[in-house]
């Protein structure tokens, strides 16, 4: 292990604050504004009459109980405003695949300081959960996850809260990082302030931690943008890889799971902080990371394989 907290393989360097010209295993290069936007997804907006107002509706890809998810009853009793204002979510609210809804209201010690829930199936048994931010007005956020229970809609697994108030974490990407063709959650705790990388599973009813490695970050402060991170096999080597920013978004770095720990494929530093939506593409070169930074420019990485 290194002072990052990452395992590095013997046939491998690390690549802190080194360009990616000098690692001819990777190419980075400009990119613009219109072949980025080309790639973004508009959201959605639910279908709700007391809806967080910049809240996006999460729509299922695979059918199942649940089909789509968003988050209602806006409240100001967390003065956090970590996402742009200190207006948050109490409701989580899902729709049946037969119409119906049911909602969870948290109670007024705890909020969703989150925009848009995630439908997954963790723990692969035909049925789906819902994944969300909640924070505690007093201890901090948690990821926590919901489910379907004899019809209702229930808490299934937290992670522990953070431990102090307005401290918060972002979601990373939700995917099988372990190759066990079940999915886990990768988020970014404290991302402002020396973020924790960490991975985590749901076993048993619980969410287990897999590995953790430190000086990331996925969202800078008042930004509403919360997808600053991407996954997909990157270097084509059959391994799902995660992309996401170094501590102070001034370069991007690619991750991967090894047993226990996440290994590092390579660093590379930016002009400027990275400020956009992470996005991916898929072309004659292989998967590729485009990144938008704050001084307006736009970059590729790709692996040369």
């Amino acid at each position: 292990m290194n002072g990052f907290g990452l395992a590095l393989p013997s046939a491998m360097f690390f690549l802190t604050c080194v360009s990616a010209a000098a690692d001819p295993t990777w190419t980075l290069n400009k990119s613009d504004r219109g072949a980025y936007e080309r790639l973004l997804k508009p959201e959605q907006k639910p279908d709700s009459q007391d809806p967080l107002s910049d809240g996006a509706l999460a729509v299922s890809s695979n059918g199942g109980d649940i089909v789509e998810a968003w988050y209602e009853g806006p409240t100001s009793r967390y003065q956090h405003g970590i996402l742009g204002d200190a207006i948050e979510a109490s409701v989580l609210a899902v729709r049946l695949k037969n119409g119906a809804i049911e909602k969870l209201e948290l109670p007024n010690t705890e909020v969703f300081e989150d925009r848009t829930p995630r439908i997954h199936d963790l723990d692969a048994n035909g049925t789906l959960e819902v994944v969300t931010i909640r924070s505690s007005v007093r201890s901090g956020a948690s990821v926590t996850v919901y489910g379907l229970r004899e019809g209702r809609l229930v808490q299934i697994a937290a992670t522990r809260f953070i431990g102090s108030p307005n401290r918060w974490l972002n979601i990373a990407g939700i995917d099988d990082y372990v190759g066990n063709g079940g999915l886990q959650i990768a988020y970014v705790q404290t991302p402002h302030i020396g973020g924790v990388l960490k991975l985590v599973e749901l076993r048993d009813g619980r969410l287990e931690k897999i590995a953790e490695a430190r000086a990331f970050s996925n969202h800078f402060i008042g930004s509403r943008l919360m997808d600053l991170s991407a996954s997909g096999d990157f270097d084509r080597d059959g391994r799902l890889d995660l992309a996401l920013p170094d501590a102070d978004r001034n370069a991007l770095r690619i991750v991967t799971l090894n047993g226990d720990a996440w290994v590092d494929l390579g660093t590379f530093r930016l002009p400027a902080r990275i400020d956009k939506d992470m996005l991916t593409h898929s072309g004659a070169d292989g998967l590729s990371v485009l990144v938008g930074l704050e001084n307006g420019e736009y970059f590729k990485l790709t692996h040369n394989k």
